[in-house]
């Protein structure tokens, strides 16, 4: 099996926190590299496309990303599952959860920040333009034996254990989220004061987002409070209070 490194670096866990402003950069590459809309969320560490509610990939993927293990989802995977405290996976908790199922697969591997390249199952060097135009005619309905047998979805069975996956992801979230809520917290206070004036209006609503994901935060407060903030430094201050006080309650 040939890998592929994109977005990881070696020795991380997908199942690791990062900070707002990074994962929002994350996702706009991914966003480039596979032309399609992204689950961006600051409780892994990998965007990760997103699938319709029912499991499917709403549009046709660059040729070159279908290297990546997370373009090959089965529709019984990626679909939104119901989770143990009864409400429909937000995407916070699907990211966990197809994140705890790419590492407990093997398709990703922490030790090198790689990602098995799911192509080179059918002899397909992605370097190679020839190569790819013979993956874009077989998108586009021509034959392909060995790209029609392409199908990782034995390799995330979880038959015997058909709640594993929603099951590990609630049982993690609260230490994810208290991780997330830290990062941005560092990021406010070693980022904000470098930001450039033009920044803020990005800035804010970043932070607000990542900020708000906490069960308890007062959503329409601090978005009211903070929107009104237009200096850099005013709005540094009000951002660090709020966020002491919501990781502190």
């Amino acid at each position: 099996m040939e890998y592929i490194t994109y977005l990881c670096v070696p020795g991380e866990p997908l199942l690791s926190t990062q900070g707002p402003m990074a994962t929002i950069a994350d996702a706009a590459e991914m966003r480039r590299w596979c032309g399609l809309d992204c689950v961006a969320s600051t409780l892994v560490a990998t965007p990760v496309p997103r699938y319709t509610d029912d499991g499917y990939l709403p549009d046709m993927p660059s040729p070159i990303s279908l290297a990546h293990p997370l373009l090959w989802l089965s529709p019984s995977e990626a679909c939104r599952k119901v989770t143990p405290g009864g409400w429909m996976e937000d995407d916070d908790e699907w990211a966990v959860r197809i994140c705890a199922l790419m590492t407990a697969a093997g398709f990703y591997d922490i030790p090198t920040g790689r990602w098995n390249n799911i192509l080179n199952v059918a002899n397909i060097d992605i370097a190679q333009p020839t190569h790819l135009q013979r993956v874009y005619a077989w998108q586009h309905g021509a034959p392909d034996v060995q790209l029609d047998a392409l199908d990782i979805s034995g390799f995330m069975d979880t038959s015997k254990d058909p709640t594993w996956g929603t099951d590990y992801a609630s049982s993690i979230m609260d230490v994810l989220r208290q991780q997330s809520w830290e990062a941005c917290l560092d990021e406010i206070k070693t980022r904000a004061a470098r930001l450039d004036p033009g920044m803020v209006k990005t800035a804010r609503s970043v932070w607000l987002v990542a900020l708000t994901n906490y069960p308890g935060a007062v959503r329409g407060q601090w978005r009211k409070k903070w929107q009104s903030i237009d200096d850099i430094e005013q709005l540094r201050a009000t951002m660090l209070a709020d966020a002491r006080y919501a990781i502190n309650t």
